[in-house]
């Protein structure tokens, strides 16, 4: 488990984002944390929380409807209960037409933990998988055995994968096998979704990722293919799983369109939901639910759908500031990086949320040699995304040259758990923080070791006939790796969450 870097060693650590008030500033161990803040007045964000301080021993809390397992601090437990039944209100609606019950058979259990490294080893040694994803829902034959499970960061999209999964959970304790895309694209409706105090109701809202990878990787740069209505809607899991890069997108986008902007796309909603059988198997359900949606006289209905779809993918608009952003993407591409600036810090006031916005800003500061500023855009824009592999990996060698050894450390973890393809640069990278560190232990040891200054001075340098104090050695340099992928690469974008059916 990474532990918390000391308060001297960097005003770049990761810090803890205080989302339950004054309440939790009062545990052991947060005062440190809280109220500090960058030169521009916003919080830092938290990249993980370490709750080593307080035990971390196991627990069970329960509500009515759910059971949840963490070794998170108990105010944490409460924020998280409390979240998982608000987010109830959100599932009420989204699925009124299937009237889901007051009361659940069993409660809907979830399990969250406060390491990403004890998060993956409990997938591998209860479930027999690795997983890249920051959360799963694990679906059984057994209603006691079924659990969504997910390590906890202090941000937004950790709430977001709870809503995301609690769906899930929801949604297949009514229909057991679900047609993917609509299994998926409620699951990714409801991620998106923000909860609303003035109204006291979630309020919808456009997905940024999938909005974003629609326009530009499927829609303008067809790096993914682009997959027309009437396929999604009868792909079968296995098809729907091998383009998941199109599919989430597409399903997502299905979803807002039949909810929001096709007239009598609710209803048709509503008649593909009811169509559902709640014991069927998935491909009963698919032709039923198809059959029953967009089939006989309703055909045509489909082809306004269609229509409609495949222009929301050109059109969508992903960020209120979507046109500077492209502005500014334009300028670091051309290595206008003044120009630039202005318009990333505009893109980032309207919408702290839209993370790219802080990478290409982090490759300007990276080229006005302002590191520290740097990192602290990468940092912003992993928390807003924790699979953000690009940031990921311009991230660690920058934080290594900052000296930030446990910043890198965590980063390299984290990376090398988001999927196989990462763990050699994952290695790499720990090899060269291990030297480092190795360093610093040396450089330490010189300073406490017996003689004078000019002693140890005199007896570093070559040709003197001893050997080098243990530790020392050249200047630390970074490796040719650090050159920075701009623009993005797209392997990031993929989803933050997993299913599986046993």
């Amino acid at each position: 488990m990474p532990r918390r870097t000391k308060p001297t060693e960097s005003v770049l650590r990761p810090l803890l984002v205080v989302l339950v008030g004054l309440a939790l500033v009062s545990q052991p161990g947060a005062a440190e944390h809280a109220g500090e803040r960058q030169p521009d007045g916003r919080e830092r964000p938290a990249l993980w929380w370490d709750p080593h301080t307080e035990g971390s021993a196991f627990a069970r809390y329960t509500t009515e409807t759910y059971a949840l397992i963490t070794d998170l601090p108990p105010t944490y437990a409460e924020l998280i209960l409390g979240e998982l039944e608000r987010n109830l209100l959100l599932y009420r609606d989204v699925l009124a037409c299937l009237d889901l019950p007051e009361a659940f058979p069993q409660r809907l259990r979830m399990r969250i933990f406060a390491s990403l490294p004890d998060y993956q080893a409990y997938h591998r040694e209860h479930w027999n998988q690795s997983i890249g994803a920051s959360f799963a829902y694990h679906h059984t034959s057994e209603p006691e055995t079924r659990e969504a499970v997910g390590f906890f960061v202090a941000r937004e999209p950790f709430f977001a994968g709870l809503r995301h999964e609690g769906f899930h959970q929801v949604f297949r304790h009514v229909v057991e096998y679900p047609p993917q895309w609509i299994n998926e694209g409620l699951a990714e409706y409801c991620e998106a979704a923000r909860w609303c105090d003035e109204a006291q109701r979630f309020e919808p809202r456009l997905h940024a990722g999938w909005a974003r990878q629609l326009r530009e990787f499927i829609g303008e740069g067809r790096r993914y293919r682009f997959v027309e209505a009437e396929e999604l809607l009868r792909m079968s899991k296995q098809a729907w799983n091998a383009e998941a890069a199109s599919t989430y997108a597409g399903s997502w986008a299905l979803v807002w369109l039949l909810r929001h902007e096709f007239e009598g796309g609710r209803d048709l909603l509503e008649r593909y939901l009811t169509a559902l059988e709640p014991e069927a198997r998935r491909k009963r359900n698919e032709r039923r639910a198809w059959r029953e949606t967009f089939g006989g006289p309703d055909a045509q209905r489909l082809d306004g759908v269609s229509e409609r779809y495949e222009r929301f993918q050109a059109e969508v608009v992903p960020t209120p500031e979507y046109t500077r952003f492209r502005e500014a993407v334009a300028w670091v591409l051309a290595r206008e990086y003044t120009a630039a600036e202005p318009l990333l810090t505009q893109v980032i006031a309207a919408d702290e949320s839209f993370y790219p916005a802080f990478y290409y800003r982090a490759v300007v500061r990276r080229a006005h040699d302002r590191p520290e500023a740097a990192l602290d855009d990468l940092v912003h824009a992993i928390a807003e995304f924790p699979q953000y592999t690009s940031a990921i990996r311009v991230a660690i060698p920058l934080a290594l040259e900052l000296g930030q050894l446990e910043l890198a450390a965590h980063l390299a973890v984290r990376l090398e758990c988001i999927g196989k393809r990462f763990a050699p640069q994952a290695r790499h990278w720990q090899r060269q923080i291990d030297a480092a560190r190795e360093q610093r232990r040396g450089d330490d040891a010189n300073e406490n070791g017996n003689g004078t200054e000019s002693d140890r001075a005199e007896a570093d340098e070559p040709g003197n006939g001893e050997d080098a104090p243990q530790g020392a050695t050249a200047p630390r340099t970074l490796p040719s790796e650090t050159g920075w992928p701009c623009p993005e690469s797209l392997e990031e974008e993929k989803p933050q969450s997993a299913e599986s059916t046993q």
